[in-house]
């Protein structure tokens, strides 16, 4: 799927009316520039984005966070297909929403007065059906690399003083996995503590069954390859 939003959004120039613009004019004229111009655009800016989402996600954009895990989207039957062919739009998507979310963070510099009703203080809200994708993606993508991992697997030693620990690389893999999507979490900074509740408890979950399938798989594997009539762990090891 093409994603073709194209929304100017120029930090650079706001990080220059904060730093140049607006001190020049409001010692020569006492005119305060940024406050005027971020409202002026914070509407403009927030009517495109939002027409913009509307036409690429459709209404699920108004949709509460609830209403939108009440349609559970069906598994792909091909995973990596999936991943791929999302990953192009909510990549576009991620983006668009880590730019407002910088954005967002100069309303410091308008008048206290004024920040509450500034549009962008509401951005993140069109974006739960996109937050959802992007959970979907990072759920298909853990899946595929867990098989991808066990295929590839062979038996590591991590040399201590008193012992030698021996694990396998596929559980170091998934470990970075779950790494990443913790990463994803804390640079998503979603700004409503209350209504990330639903989303961390969709990835809490997906990450249990992620954990659940490894697990599985592993046993599986270590069945047949005889380890525990064997008890030997190099008996596992990949050539």
């Amino acid at each position: 799927m093409g994603y073709s939003m194209r929304v100017p959004i120029g930090l650079e120039g706001t990080h220059s009316a904060v730093k140049y613009y607006n001190p020049i004019f409001e010692s020569t004229v006492k005119l305060a520039f940024y406050h005027i111009s971020f409202k002026k655009i914070d509407g403009k800016l927030m009517d495109i984005i939002i027409k913009a989402l509307e036409e690429e996600l459709g209404e699920q954009i108004y949709q509460s966070p609830l209403k939108l895990f009440e349609n559970i989207e069906p598994d792909s039957a091909d995973i990596a297909a999936f991943a791929f062919a999302a990953e192009q739009t909510s990549l576009s998507l991620f983006e668009l929403y880590l730019t407002l979310n910088e954005l967002s963070k100069y309303k410091i510099y308008v008048n206290e007065s004024h920040r509450s009703n500034l549009k962008i203080n509401q951005y993140y809200m069109y974006f739960g059906v996109a937050l959802k994708k992007w959970l979907s993606i990072a759920r298909n993508k853990l899946l595929h690399r867990i098989e991808y991992f066990l295929d590839k697997d062979q038996v590591e030693t991590s040399l201590s003083a008193t012992t030698n620990n021996k694990f396998t690389s596929s559980s170091l893999d998934i470990s970075n996995c779950f790494t990443q999507m913790t990463q994803f979490w804390r640079r998503l900074a979603w700004p409503d503590i209350l209504g990330a509740i639903v989303y961390l408890i969709k990835m809490t979950e997906d990450t249990a069954n992620a954990t659940r399938l490894y697990a599985i798989l592993m046993e599986e594997k270590l069945n047949a390859k005889k380890f525990y009539d064997t008890n030997d762990l190099s008996f596992y090891t990949q050539e």
